[in-house]
């Protein structure tokens, strides 16, 4: 699949484009989600602190990030939610825990051979990283943990387009995972649509100024029956992500031409 700007992606929306490790460990029922070890909390929360003193700064000198709609983020002040974003930057996660919800941890799903990685997977899981299971009993492990963290009004971070693709500037579909989650345990999903304005002309190594749109959260239609709620409910988050991002570029390219028109008139 090639983009407009001439880029090649996977014909599958879901492929993994980064490489996993060559030596990991599988995630199953053995795996400890939950850490009441008073110095494991402890150091979490240095940990933490470290975080939201760098990760801004180093993430704001690569991204320029700007964030708009922060008003929207009362809407899950005394409530656990689904956080959904789509997956277009290395450190987009990083970018919404320490810069949109700063003092207020945000968990955040992640793939289960990232908590594997020697050092990084440990400060990952430690900053709030949920590995996904690989097996039945680690899944059931993995959900419960979740319904937890969402009863104790915790925010969740999901990817529903499941995969990571640096710089991709089209919406894949939506996993219908995130909205099963928020629809079982009756919290609402608050999207965060990231858009990419590139600020250089290097089609391999291109430079990005991220724009991470906070809207409204979205609520699962109660007539419905649960699954359908959750396939609704995806269906509609999903249509707003597509919305947002295509009138984002189409005001982009409105810029880029009339720029281009005024350099062509005659002085």
């Amino acid at each position: 699949m090639i983009d407009d700007e001439g880029r090649v992606w996977p014909d599958d929306p879901a492929a993994h484009i980064m490489t996993p490790p060559k030596k990991r460990r599988k995630i199953s029922d053995d795996y400890k989600y939950r850490h009441r070890n008073p110095f494991y909390k402890v150091y979490s929360r240095i940990l933490r602190t470290i975080a939201l003193i760098f990760l801004p700064i180093g993430n704001f000198w690569r991204y320029h990030f700007r964030i708009k709609g922060l008003k929207n983020l009362k809407q899950i002040k005394r409530t656990g939610a689904i956080v959904v974003a789509n997956h277009v930057l290395n450190m987009d996660a990083a970018i919404i825990s320490s810069s949109i919800f700063k003092y207020r941890k945000l968990n955040f799903i992640i793939l289960g051979e990232n908590a594997t990685i020697p050092v990084a997977g440990k400060i990952i899981t430690a900053l709030g990283g949920i590995p996904i299971a690989d097996d039945i009993k680690g899944t059931k492990k993995f959900m419960t943990y979740c319904n937890w963290l969402l009863r104790k009004k915790k925010p969740i971070l999901v990817f529903p387009e499941k995969s990571l693709w640096h710089g991709y500037k089209g919406i894949r579909p939506f996993d219908k995972g995130a909205f099963s989650l928020a629809v079982n345990n009756e919290v609402p999903v608050l999207p965060i649509v990231i858009t990419l304005k590139t600020r250089n002309k290097n089609k391999k190594r291109p430079k990005y100024t991220a724009y991470f749109h906070i809207k409204p959260v979205v609520c699962g239609d109660e007539t419905l029956a649960k699954p359908k709620q959750a396939e609704e409910l995806r269906d509609r988050t999903q249509q707003l992500f597509i919305d947002t991002s295509k009138e984002f570029y189409d005001k982009l390219k409105a810029k880029r031409d009339k720029k281009a028109k005024n350099k062509k008139q005659p002085t």
